[in-house]
């Protein structure tokens, strides 16, 4: 059921970012090593957050963070053309990605 579906409830919604959360804290505790925070939770969290809203399949967060950084990119004055070329190109995948996860349905 997607994430928007009227059957869930906010509160569901957060049940599941607290698992979520508790998942990745306690795969930090095993490594037993020191981490960095941005790459194991404050990036990862909203990805899963984003995918479910968005109705994508978890497997693609990857994909949506580096489309997320080609759209900084594109929008950061004096980049070399490039980055420019590359972060345009990185939107016209995500425009198709979505296309394509929206006739899916």
């Amino acid at each position: 059921m997607p994430f928007y579906h009227h059957q869930k409830t906010p509160a569901s919604n957060a049940l599941t970012e607290i698992a979520d959360v508790e998942d990745m804290l306690d795969a930090i505790e095993a490594a037993g090593t020191q981490t960095d925070l941005l790459q194991t939770l404050c990036k990862p969290l909203p990805l899963k957050t984003i995918c479910r809203l968005l109705g994508v399949p978890l497997a693609d967060a990857a994909k949506l963070s580096g489309w997320s950084d080609a759209l900084i990119a594109f929008q950061t004055p004096g980049l070399p053309v490039d980055v420019q070329v590359a972060a345009a190109q990185g939107l016209r995948e995500l425009e198709n990605y979505m296309r394509y996860v929206c006739s899916a349905r």
